[in-house]
């Protein structure tokens, strides 16, 4: 299918990560109308969306095939939805990914290896729940303190996709990576209500479909991301003595 366009009397003004605030602050501001479109992490819309939780639970999927026929099936449409009772409108789900583990203690090949560990993680109720359960002491943070945290040995480690962990440099700073794969994050593209329901009826079809065909194409680039970063971790890995698993 063509992908059509619009012809716009301006273009729009995108911003890079984090300029626009934390990612609470930047979902803040679509609802009050400051902000016309953002995307940001499942976990951070679940404190006032609480259906999202549904996405955070552990070990929910089975791979990115499942992924994606859970989210383009009649759970996703009702997910997406759920945000109009909060004053968003879902546009499509992006994805952050799987996540994956790192620590400075010791390799993660069971459960038990998990104990007394002091992790970052998001602040999502579920995370923080299932890390107590496996014997983990959960630490939120904001992510621009997690390098400077896991240096000087605040956290022990930190869970996040591969290509995330890995364009931040964290691979730096931690020894071990093991490929848990414990949960996925989504990565909802949601727009003020009201401003996407000023715009007519055309105008919200073609937004609807570039915002999902974006979404193709974005987690295409994730995956094939992943798979890059981990074989530079590997190659890091063999030179540093760190491990993967």
């Amino acid at each position: 299918m063509e992908t059509p366009t619009l012809t716009i009397a301006s273009p729009p003004r995108t911003k890079p990560i984090s300029e626009l605030g934390n990612s609470g602050a930047q979902i803040d501001g679509v609802r009050m109308g400051t902000i016309d479109i953002v995307v940001v992490g499942n976990p951070y819309y679940t404190t006032f969306n609480e259906e999202l939780n549904l996405l955070d639970l552990p070990f929910l999927f089975r791979d990115e095939a499942h992924v994606e026929k859970v989210l383009a099936g009649d759970v996703g449409e009702h997910l997406l939805a759920s945000f109009e009772k909060v004053g968003l409108k879902g546009l499509a789900f992006y994805e952050v990914g799987f996540r994956d583990i790192t620590n400075n203690k010791r390799p993660i090949s069971t459960v038990k290896d998990l104990s007394h560990l002091k992790l970052r993680t998001t602040p999502n109720p579920a995370h923080i729940s299932a890390f107590k359960e496996w014997g983990v002491n959960p630490t939120p943070m904001p992510f621009n303190e997690v390098y400077f945290s896991l240096k000087t040995g605040v956290i022990d480690g930190q869970e996040n996709p591969v290509h995330h962990i890995y364009n931040n440099n964290l691979q730096e700073v931690q020894k071990y990576l093991s490929l848990t794969h414990h949960a996925y994050t989504a990565a909802p593209m949601t727009m003020n209500l009201d401003t996407f329901n000023s715009l007519d009826k055309e105008t919200q079809r073609i937004l609807l479909q570039v915002a999902k065909e974006g979404a193709e194409l974005e987690k295409q680039l994730m995956w094939a991301s992943d798979n890059i970063c981990i074989v530079k971790r590997k190659n890091l890995a063999r030179k540093n003595s760190a491990q993967i698993q």
